[in-house]
């Protein structure tokens, strides 16, 4: 009997890894056929599948009987509450109708994305009690990572070298993997996601962050060859797809996080040169002045290094693409630039009709516009659609893309702007909430980055520059569907509990 009951133990923790495995090696997949199908959601990952399993499986029971959960976890748990008293609410104020929507409908298909964000969050932050389980999850994450870079690196190769011409395999491949697939004719990469724009958001906040992390603080999870280890090589291809993708909101992202890095890199290289140049020092008549002209050079060669690459990097993006190419061929002049800083709405869109991205300029206006209106609590997580129409700004009917969402698009209008509608469905407390989690998470970081353990740095690493990626990206994507951010959130939490129980921790590879 007892030897039934531990087979059944080592079976059920087999199943339980091999799903969880799926789960991350699965991430690429942002818009499974199987999942549209029975939502009709574009943001509907494949690891949505194996999670829910998961969470019947093990994560529900886990909380039946106790288990713990990181304290990361409770500013989430408290926009997510005060999410739900302002949907019950929002049944008593909402505005006006949009067509056939219904706010019950519409509330239904908001918390199916939100739901799914914390799910994985705490689904993550949950599963890891010690560095080797944390290590694990690394890996398969790099497993997925490897697909997604086989498939862009062959997807990058017809682009350049075939014309966009994909052949049929393909375009069977990718039909049957995501839905909607629009390849052909499109020199935007856009991986095994719906959209290059969700391509170049994957990127920043998951794989490229880890890759980032390993190859700047020289570890792996894996088994170097050569003194290169596999982050090294993903990092390369990485760059190359991410960039083959022209983002633009994106590009500003990683540009961002390769500053963050660059200046660690300036001060770790900045005090080993006065270190070394400490004991001549004592040798010079005035060593403050000498000593403070050294930091001078060093941190003017620091910008013109980073200058010189950003650059180069605009460079090559805007060949690739014409809208990168209006900010170098016609930069902001200085007349613009002081109407810049006036914040006007005119300006604004002016700037945005003049380097073709006026409709997101309108979809955040409109956003704002809302939360002027409700700055408090705003009009309910997911309804912001309902009072979009009264308050689009007047040229916004000048574009086909507006018109066309706000007459023919089936779903309801949306912001396209992850802060634009925070503030505008859930008001300044809402938004103030989901900040401070940003914060923990950041602060909980920055105190495993201290830590002695490779992995545990890494992913603290890993998640900072996410979560500065996430500053810019939250200007590009509105959903709390798509699972990178949660995904490194927990990972931050979970080094974060390991650090807090150092007797839990385990070493191993």
């Amino acid at each position: 009997m007892f030897s039934r009951a531990v087979s059944w133990l080592k079976r059920r923790q087999v199943l339980l890894t091999a799903l969880w495995a799926l789960t991350l090696i699965g991430l690429p997949l942002t818009s499974f056929p199987l999942i549209t199908s029975l939502t009709g959601a574009t943001v509907a990952p494949f690891s949505a599948i194996p999670l829910a399993v998961l969470i019947l499986l093990w994560f529900v029971p886990y909380l039946v009987r106790r288990g713990s959960l990181p304290r990361e976890t409770l500013p989430l748990v408290a926009f997510l509450l005060l999410a739900l008293v302002l949907a019950l609410f929002a049944f008593f104020t909402v505005e006006s109708t949009f067509r056939d929507k219904t706010l019950l409908g519409q509330t239904l298909r908001t918390f199916v994305p939100v739901g799914m964000g914390a799910a994985f969050f705490l689904l993550t932050s949950a599963w890891h009690k010690d560095t080797l389980a944390i290590r694990r999850t690394l890996q398969w994450i790099h497993v997925g990572g490897f697909v997604l870079l086989v498939w862009s690196v062959a997807q990058a190769m017809v682009v350049i070298g075939f014309r966009w011409q994909y052949p049929a395999w393909m375009d069977w491949i990718r039909t049957a993997l995501v839905t909607q697939s629009n390849m052909a004719g499109n020199p935007r990469l856009a991986g095994l996601t719906w959209e290059p724009s969700w391509f170049a958001h994957q990127l920043n906040m998951l794989y490229l962050p880890l890759w980032l992390a390993a190859s700047y603080q020289r570890t792996t999870v894996f088994p170097r060859l050569w003194k290169i280890s596999v982050e090294n090589i993903f990092l390369v291809l990485g760059v190359v797809v991410f960039f083959l993708g022209s983002p633009r909101i994106g590009g500003v992202a990683f540009m961002l996080v390769l500053f963050y890095l660059f200046l660690m890199f300036n001060v770790a290289v900045y005090r080993w040169v006065i270190h070394r140049l400490t004991p001549l020092w004592s040798a010079l008549k005035r060593p403050g002045l000498i000593k403070f002209g050294v930091g001078v050079v060093l941190v003017i060669g620091f910008i013109g290094m980073y200058v010189g690459f950003s650059a180069l990097v605009l460079k090559v993006v805007s060949e690739r693409d014409w809208r990168v190419a209006l900010l170098i061929k016609s930069p902001l002049s200085q007349s613009e630039i002081q109407q810049l800083s006036a914040l006007n709405e005119n300006t604004l869109f002016y700037l945005g009709l003049r380097f073709a991205f006026m409709e997101r300029t309108v979809y955040w206006m409109d956003g704002w516009r809302i939360f002027n209106d409700y700055p408090l609590l705003g009009v309910g997580l997911g309804n912001a659609g309902f009072y979009f129409i009264p308050r689009l700004p007047a040229v916004g009917w000048s574009s086909i893309e507006v018109r066309a969402i706000v007459n023919a698009n089936a779903g309801l209008p949306n912001i396209k702007s992850i802060w634009y509608r925070l503030l505008a469905e859930t008001g300044l407390v809402g938004f103030s909430i989901f900040v401070t989690w940003l914060l923990v998470l950041w602060s909980s970081a920055s105190k495993s980055l201290r830590s002695r353990d490779d992995t545990l740095r890494t992913v603290a690493l890993a998640g900072q520059l996410a979560l500065l990626a996430f500053v810019f990206e939250g200007f590009s994507v509105d959903t709390f569907g798509l699972p990178y951010l949660f995904i490194m959130a927990g990972l931050i939490a979970s080094a974060g509990w390991v650090i807090r129980h150092p007797e839990r921790v385990a070493h191993g590879v």
